[in-house]
């Protein structure tokens, strides 16, 4: 549909899950449903890439940055990069931060993505962007199966104080409200 009617698109892809057939860590409680979300392969990832789909690094094993040690976080940044630029054959300009939010990532990645080379990288923290926004701290809007109306206003802004959910404070009250009615989450 997105060629159809000329929109680009852009596939965000955590490189250590390629070819695996175990489960992202998010979806480990499906898979012991029987639930089976098949990951991508190289192969059909390049196809996609030649069919129109830009493909982009969101690191090597889809962990939050603030959750590894800085080496760590280091490697995933720059060797998803490497690894996505061989296969692909062209430079890989944007990264996209695992899960996103402001509690998810630190100073130093921002530093770490700019040192491998990375262009731009995007954030999970809803909102528009202007010519002051830091390319490596864009925002986006996360789309839903939305009403025709609600995609409208979420596109003019209207639901941007949603974002405030992204924010460290807001994700640390999150945690708190969930484990408080005991639907806390991975």
């Amino acid at each position: 549909m997105l060629r159809k009617y000329g929109y680009p698109a852009v596939l965000f892809v955590p490189i250590g899950y390629l070819d695996d057939r175990h489960p992202l860590p998010h979806e480990e409680h499906l898979a012991a449903q029987g639930i089976l979300n098949r990951t991508i392969e190289w192969e059909e990832l390049v196809d996609l890439e030649r069919e129109g789909v830009r493909i982009e690094s969101h690191g090597i094993s889809h962990r939050p940055l603030a959750d590894l040690e800085v080496d760590e976080a280091a490697r995933e940044i720059a060797l998803s990069k490497l690894r996505l630029e061989e296969r692909l054959g062209r430079p890989v300009r944007a990264f996209s931060y695992v899960k996103g939010s402001e509690a998810h990532y630190k100073p130093v990645h921002l530093s770490l993505v700019r040192q491998a080379g990375y262009d731009v990288a995007f954030t999970a923290v809803s909102g528009a962007n202007s010519r002051t926004t830091d390319p490596l701290q864009l925002r986006r809007y996360n789309i839903e199966p939305y009403s025709p109306r609600t995609f409208e206003l979420v596109l003019a802004g209207a639901c941007d104080l949603i974002s405030l959910k992204d924010t460290v404070t807001g994700t640390h009250a999150r945690r708190v409200f969930n484990a408080a009615l005991g639907t806390s989450t991975k």
